[in-house]
């Protein structure tokens, strides 16, 4: 399935660098990585603010919890899981959706020195 997804992605980019002028592959870049960052850096600040009061609340707070904090899932009962994922998530969805505005970025800087 990962390899379906990355050659459509690849697929995808050289159309884009084939078919849309790069001023336009530009334009989306920027709306993709503003809306992936509006949409994740606030997930991403729920999350770990609802993961610190739920380890706290067990008593159980790594020093530098932050660095890797999918690794004290594990440490969490069920319900607080199910108050923790979802921001998880949302904000995860935000930094791909960032990562994709860059990739387009970076294809229309190509597209712009190949076309001129």
């Amino acid at each position: 399935m990962l390899e379906i997804v990355v050659f459509a992605g690849l697929f995808a980019a050289l159309a884009a660098f084939a078919w849309v002028p790069w001023i336009v592959l530009i334009q989306i870049a920027g709306l993709c990585s503003v809306v992936g960052l509006a949409i994740g850096v606030p997930g991403a600040l729920v999350y770990h603010v609802r993961l610190r009061l739920c380890l706290i609340r067990s008593g159980d707070l790594p020093a530098r919890w932050w660095v890797h904090p999918f690794a004290h899932h594990g440490r969490l009962a069920a319900a607080d899981l199910d108050w923790v994922l979802p921001p998880c998530w949302i904000g995860a969805s935000g930094g791909v959706v960032a990562f994709l505005g860059c990739l387009i970025g970076a294809v229309a800087v190509v597209s712009a020195w190949v076309h001129g």
